[in-house]
Formats: structure tokens, sequence, C-alpha cells
């Protein structure tokens, strides 16, 4: 399997599951069949947990864990770019966020950074990331933790559309991440063009391995309006193998997991 962050397969598994919430011994499991060791996934919990990932609701022995915060918001946005069929429309303006942290304060820089690229934004220039739409809220809670001598502010940020297509490719890399999306299409052809799996675990297992790099890039892919976007763009094509890899190994991940939550039940 490729490699992929534990905090990343866990998001996945509520996708997968179709499900809100999952048990905890539910999510330790579906990890245990991805070849995840208990400690690791215990571990993995706790650190989403205390970054604001993680929602536990202790229920007897047992606790009900759901998605929030950034990890909720970009777990949302790749789902729905997958699904999506109308077209955004451009407002004209990009919502940003201006900030100014010290070097000695790079902890809650980096913090305020990679919440903000949960949420949609993207660097544009030293101390201003852009985004399509406006996230402040999202963003709240760890603004709230940034020391006195930090400044951070939402702005907005118009531009002629000619500047606006330059400044989206060059703060999204759109050449590098067409690219990205590309080698990721062909890798789901060549697998579709496989035997399948020989059993439903393998057949989560092959899912997870096939659609979760898909996934993950899709949190990076904005939602551009077609005035926006390359000539050429590749997200369309993806998504539409997306489908097809759901398609053929869905009936058997959905077994397998309706046993497993069967038994959680």
């Amino acid at each position: 399997m490729e490699a992929a962050s534990i905090p990343s397969m866990i998001s996945f598994l509520f996708g997968m599951a179709n499900r809100d919430s999952l048990r905890g011994p539910v999510i330790i499991g579906l990890l245990a069949d991805l070849d995840i060791p208990e400690a690791a996934s215990r571990s993995a919990i706790a650190r989403m947990r205390a970054a604001g990932s993680l929602q536990g609701t202790r229920r007897g022995r047992v606790t009900d864990y759901s998605l929030a915060g950034p990890a909720a918001h970009g777990f949302r946005h790749s789902r729905d770019l997958a699904q999506r069929r109308s077209t955004p429309t451009w407002p004209g303006e990009f919502a940003g966020i201006l900030h100014s942290i010290p070097e000695s304060h790079r902890r809650h820089r980096d913090r305020l950074r990679t919440a903000a690229t949960l949420v949609g934004y993207v660097p544009l220039r030293p101390g201003l990331m852009i985004g399509l739409s406006d996230q402040w809220s999202q963003l709240t809670p760890v603004v709230a933790e940034l020391p006195a001598d930090a400044s951070v502010a939402p702005v907005a940020l118009r531009m002629r559309p000619e500047d606006a297509r330059t400044a989206a490719a060059q703060a999204w890399r759109l050449a590098d991440l067409d690219r990205r999306l590309l080698a990721l299409a062909d890798r789901a052809r060549t697998a579709l063009d496989q035997p399948p799996p020989p059993d439903d675990r393998a057949a989560m297992r092959a899912l997870v391995d096939l659609t979760l790099p898909i996934y993950h890039a899709l949190v990076t892919v904005p939602d551009l309006p077609p005035e926006l976007l390359p000539d050429t763009w590749s997200q369309p094509a993806l998504i539409d193998l997306l489908g097809q890899v759901h398609q053929s190994f869905g009936t058997a991940v959905q077994r397998h997991l309706g046993v497993v939550l069967e038994q959680d039940s």
C-alpha cells in the first residue's frame, strides 16, 4: 500500500463507511485491516483529538468519534469536489488571510498555515494566503491561540481577470498539480485493468490504496471556476476514473464494512 498518514486514513474511513460517527473499536479494527498496529492507531486518534480534528463522546466504555475542525472541512471539500456536477462561479475576488508571525513563534505560524490550507487557503506571497471563499470562522480556534505579538486578519483581494488567472496558477501551482492528477489517473487506469482482489478485505485495501491518494490530492485542488483554470486540466478525467474505481471495488468493500459495523452494533 502507498504510504499514507494514519490521520488521513481515519478521515477516509468515515467516508468509506458513510457515517458521521464511528466507535473507537471500529476505527481501530478497520485500521488493523489496513495493517496499522493498534498502538499506532490509538496514538493517531489521541493526536487528532488534541489537534481538534476528532471529537469524542464517551458512551459507557466506548468512545464515539466524529471528524471536526479543519480535517472535517478538508474531508468535505474532497468528497464534494468528487461528487459535484455543477460549475462554480467566479465572484471576482479572492478571500485572503494577511499574517505576520515572528520566527520565534514558528510553531504557531505553521499551525495557522496548516489549518488555513485544510480549509482552502494557499500561499500567494509571504504573509498572504488566498482562497476562493471566506473561511475565517473556521480558523477562530487557531487564531485565538496566537501570541500577542502576532497579527492576522481576513482580507478581500480583487483583481482583473487575467491577473486573477495568473495568481491562481501561481498560488495553487496548477501546472504541478495537473501533473500529479495525471499520474494518479494513469495509476487508476492500470489498476482497473488488473484482476479483481481475491476477497472483501483485499478489496478494501485496494480501494484505500487507489482512492486515498486521489482524495488526498483533491483536498489541495481548488474548486476553481473555468475563468481561472488552465487550458488543459486533468481533474474531470480523474474524477471519472475515481467513480469507476468505486464501482469496481464498492460492492465487496461495502460487504466487508457491513460485517464490521453489524458486529459492533
